[in-house]
């Protein structure tokens, strides 16, 4: 687990390159998309990164299932260059970064939890809502978000 996050973190920042499509003042270095279930079993949290060269899948397990059974899922492919410059092209990072990082009540009573993270030459933001809401201010991103991450799917996940 440790070496999988240090991974990740390593590719990051190797391969981070400015996304010179958004529409506010800050580059795009780092886009995540994830959900998670709090009371679930299987493969609970999921998450999607895009940047200028990768799209990295991260899903880890959890509930009652036997220890191991269930191995983290790291995978990695080269980004879509269409899809990369699509998805910054639908951030306006000065309306991204003044939305709170959590809003509604995320993952209570079961309702699971999602999430986007951007980060720029400046800052990272994380915002969380409830998972299958909409957020007015970014329901364009969060949209194409969901459809990229829907679209290739396995039933194991």
């Amino acid at each position: 687990m440790k070496y999988t996050i240090f991974f990740m973190a390593i590719l990051v920042l190797f391969t981070a390159s400015k996304c010179d499509e958004s529409k506010g003042k800050d580059k795009i270095l780092r886009i995540s998309h994830g959900t998670s279930f709090g009371m679930c079993q299987g493969y609970c949290f999921n998450e999607k990164t895009y940047t200028s060269e990768y799209t990295i899948n991260y899903s880890k397990a959890w509930g009652r299932i036997e220890p191991g059974s269930l191995p983290d899922k790291l995978d990695s492919v080269t980004v879509d260059q269409a899809i990369w410059k699509e998805l910054c092209s639908k951030i306006d990072t000065a309306i991204f970064n003044n939305l709170p990082e959590t809003i509604g009540c995320p993952d209570c009573a079961d309702g699971g939890a999602e999430w986007i993270e951007i980060q720029t030459n400046t800052r990272t933001h994380r915002v969380t809502f409830e998972f299958g809401q909409t957020l007015p201010e970014i329901a364009i991103l969060v949209e194409r978000l969901r459809e990229e991450t829907n679209k290739n799917k396995t039933i194991d996940q």
